[in-house]
């Protein structure tokens, strides 16, 4: 009973990932970031759905179906290699990808063909499936630790709130990929070895557990639903939440207040701080106003006709960037949506830098990459 109703909740969790994830997509943006997460998610949540109603009603269970439900699970190998691509990158669809389930395809006609031929008993036939699915899982295997150890593991970035999100996904991608190594020796190599079939064997229960973790992580952080590259998109009110919440510190000051000025200044515009911050939000999206290179805080103070003192301390004690910095992310989030307004159509890439804000196309260089994790070459290549 307790396996049938793990079973049921890995299933109903995994639906609910799908429908989450399906609704937090970005309308405006240029890929299905997670197309291939959903496909495996699908899957997993069909899998262990049918193995449940099998095991609660053993009337309908099917050897036959089970053996297909089992070698379909070989398709979620390339998705785990394909999504940290697209996590990582967010390119377009690359038809080329499709070559990567040719493996997985060939595998499950193959499988199809043998049940229906009545050789899927036989022990050569068996060894090859074996054979194809060990193959198929080390391979992917390796191949996304190298991608996720060269591209995310070990990314450094300087902006604080950009360090926030690259340790989500360092964090995230960690749990994926080690969890799917776990899954490997729990579930896919005993299960194969020992040639089992149906819906119980000593393992596949393991697995749940395992997948619950990821679909409640998942389901608690939707940071992680828009990418890798998060200031690559086109912000819109859901995705500033998502870019802001890191930068600034809204329930309370990020130091000491030490000066008796400050302490009044607190008092007086404490009711205002979440105001003044939206204000400011909406300046620096919405307006030109950081395109200015001379930039200063009494300048974002008269654009907004509130007391040059008041947003100094909004910077200061509320916001976990220096004014620097913060300067830095709005205008490398200004130079990608003009690269996806197609800015390069009549004006050169070295123009881009000066147009945002930057002083020289070096700065503006080193901080693109620091602040999206792709230099500047890579990212116009998608467009």
């Amino acid at each position: 009973m307790l396996t049938i109703l793990l079973y049921f909740c890995t299933s109903l969790l995994a639906l609910l990932c799908i429908v989450n994830l399906l609704k937090n997509q970005n309308k405006y943006d240029h890929t299905f970031i997670n197309k291939y997460l959903i496909l495996v998610f699908s899957i997993v949540a069909i899998r262990f759905f049918v193995l449940g109603l099998f095991k609660a009603n053993p009337e309908l269970y099917s050897i036959s179906f089970i053996k297909i439900l089992d070698s379909i699970f070989i398709i979620s190998m390339p998705c785990y290699y394909l999504y940290f691509m697209d996590l990582m990158n967010q390119a377009k669809f690359n038809k080329k990808n499709l070559l990567h389930f040719l493996v997985p395809f060939l595998y499950i006609s193959l499988v199809i063909i043998s049940i229906l031929l009545g050789l899927d008993n036989k022990m050569i036939v068996n060894a090859i499936f074996i054979i194809v699915v060990i193959a198929n899982v080390i391979t992917y295997n390796l191949m996304g630790y190298r991608l996720l150890s060269k591209n995310i593991w070990n990314r450094e970035v300087d902006i604080n709130s950009v360090q926030n999100q690259n340790h989500l996904m360092i964090k995230w991608t960690k749990l994926l990929y080690y969890s799917f190594v776990c899954m490997f020796f729990l579930r896919i190599i005993p299960d194969f070895i020992a040639y089992r079939s149906g819906t119980e064997n000593n393992f596949l229960w393991a697995t749940a557990p395992i997948w619950c973790i990821i679909f409640v992580f998942v389901l608690t952080t939707p940071e992680i639903l828009y990418g890798f590259n998060f200031l690559n998109n086109t912000i819109d009110t859901e995705i500033e939440k998502v870019i802001l919440r890191p930068v600034w510190n809204i329930n309370g000051i990020k130091e000491e207040i030490g000066s008796e000025k400050d302490k009044k200044l607190e008092e007086k515009i404490k009711p205002s701080i979440l105001d003044y911050i939206h204000k400011i939000e909406g300046l620096s999206f919405h307006s030109h106003t950081f395109r200015n290179p001379e930039l200063s805080i009494n300048d974002i103070a008269i654009a907004l006709n509130v007391p040059s003192s008041h947003i100094y301390f909004v910077f200061k004690y509320h916001c976990n960037e220096s004014f620097s910095d913060y300067k830095k992310i709005v205008r490398i989030h200004d130079a990608t949506k003009l690269l996806k307004e197609g800015y390069l159509k009549n004006n050169k890439l070295e123009t881009l830098s000066e147009f945002v804000g930057f002083s020289s196309y070096t700065t503006f260089f080193m901080a693109f990459k620091s602040i999206t994790g792709v230099n500047m070459q890579e990212y116009v290549k998608r467009f």
